[in-house]
């Protein structure tokens, strides 16, 4: 199988970007090659209440029901399909802005500093009592079997990083830092233990960052993630 168009160089093995295609073609239910050429698809999913709008390099996949796709005749197909167009071409079906994340990834070793401990449940509540409601759902930590967690100087359980499987060769990571100690490097430093792990397991780790997040999208480059994919979603009302 080839590289996706547009990421022949991309700082990830051809195994990686391979493993990545398998992994959201199995995510979306769409068959593998449509991600060996550039172009849009538009697919029907009457049992969505959403618009999601996937992107890979020049390959565009849109997911939603009819009374929706039949609306986004205007948009070109070349290029992302952003919230803002969206919540335009949808006016009539009262559309709500979900939100737009990068995908990135990275299968190489990945180093780690200081020590990490598996994530008791009691561990894990600490971290998630310093934190918001919202900022724990985006962590999607609560469908993650495997987490762990790094403490703080103080000895309190600072932060915690894990990752759920997709697909046996893709494993999506997701990290939340307790209030109390941010700033100080424990959320890197949890989310290096799980990456280590995971791309050691399953072979390629993913990064989804909110694109509204510049602390998310700055930790995902400086542990050397490589950004190649973009997702967005309307809930429609």
């Amino acid at each position: 199988m080839t590289a996706m168009p547009g990421f022949e160089d991309a700082a990830l093995s051809p195994r990686g970007c391979e493993a990545v295609v398998n992994a959201w073609s199995e995510r979306l239910g769409v068959p593998t090659p449509w991600f060996d050429a550039a172009g849009s698809r538009l697919v029907e999913r009457e049992s969505m209440e959403a618009v999601v709008s996937v992107t890979f390099a020049a390959t565009h996949v849109v997911l939603g029901p009819g009374r929706a796709l039949g609306l986004l005749a205007p948009w070109s197909g070349t290029e992302h399909l952003e919230p803002s167009m969206m919540m335009s071409l949808l006016a009539e079906l009262q559309p709500r802005e979900v939100g737009t994340a990068t995908l990135s990834f990275r299968d190489a070793e990945m180093p780690t500093r200081g020590e990490a401990e598996a994530g008791t449940p009691e561990a894990i509540a600490a971290v998630r009592g310093e934190a918001s409601d919202a900022e724990w759902a985006e962590s999607g930590l609560a469908d993650m079997s495997d987490r762990w967690v790094v403490r703080g100087r103080d000895g309190a359980p600072a932060s915690v990083a894990g990752y759920e499987p997709w697909a046996g060769s893709l494993a999506h990571l997701g990290v939340l830092t307790s209030s109390l100690h941010r700033g100080r490097g424990y959320g890197g430093a949890a989310v290096a233990h799980a990456a280590s792990r995971a791309i050691a397991t399953h072979g390629v780790a993913q990064w989804r960052a909110s694109r509204s997040n510049a602390l998310s999208q700055g930790l995902a480059h400086r542990l050397g993630f490589v950004e190649m994919g973009m997702q967005s979603a309307v809930a429609l009302g």
